[in-house]
């Protein structure tokens, strides 16, 4: 395997309905595709 380096910044959103807040304003910074994790 080739060497690389990942990096993996996290940001945490917690509360009732911050999801859509989050995401119309993180979605412009970086693209088209995320990664989104979620749990019960």
């Amino acid at each position: 395997m080739n060497k690389f380096t990942f990096t993996y910044p996290t940001k945490v959103y917690f509360g009732e309905g911050v999801a859509k807040e989050a995401l119309n304003q993180e979605l412009p910074k970086i693209g088209k595709t995320v990664m989104l994790i979620y749990g019960g």
